[in-house]
């Protein structure tokens, strides 16, 4: 039973703590994004998280300045993009009434790039997969029983069964 239990826990452990590796964004204030990164046009771009959250891309041409070069640190490094920050968004339409008000005036190509993304909690994908592997593991269970009415080696006989006591005659 070993044996069958293992990999799926490893996937399990694998799906829940596989992003483990990732820098996790910094949690900022509304008045924090909107005073030291919109005004001063830092931000690359946003992802904006099932309309609650947004990640924040800042601009690699800032990763020397003072407010950012502790959560930039090595981002030449980076092969990847990261998000550096995370802020709680009241709504996406402030968020782009801002954006909006910040950017007059700004060439197309230099605007922050808004991108709206789902994401679910890490439980949730597992309920998917969930149920064909505990029938997976009853199956497995069933089949390498012994004996009554399991399986495995003793499921199929070719004659009538004799069990435990033989009479004497």
């Amino acid at each position: 039973m070993v044996w069958t239990a293992t990999p799926v826990v490893l996937l399990v452990l694998f799906y829940l703590f596989g992003g483990l590796d990732r820098p996790r964004p910094k949690s900022v204030s509304w008045s924090e994004f909107e005073n030291r990164m919109l005004l001063r046009h830092a931000v690359d771009s946003i992802d904006v998280i099932n309309n609650e959250d947004a990640d924040i891309y800042i601009k690699r041409s800032f990763s020397k300045d003072p407010y950012f070069a502790g959560d930039m640190k090595d981002i030449e490094k980076i092969t990847f993009p990261v998000a550096q920050f995370r802020v709680h968004i009241g709504s996406v339409e402030q968020l782009q009434k801002k954006l909006d008000e910040t950017e007059q005036g700004v060439a197309a190509d230099q605007r922050v790039r808004l991108n709206f993304t789902k994401k679910t909690g890490p439980l949730s994908g597992i309920w998917g997969w969930i149920i064909p592997v505990v029938v997976f593991l009853v199956a497995m269970r069933l089949m390498t029983r012994g004996g009554d009415g399991g399986g495995g080696q003793r499921s199929i006989s070719a004659g009538p069964r004799r069990c435990c006591r033989r009479t004497m005659g």
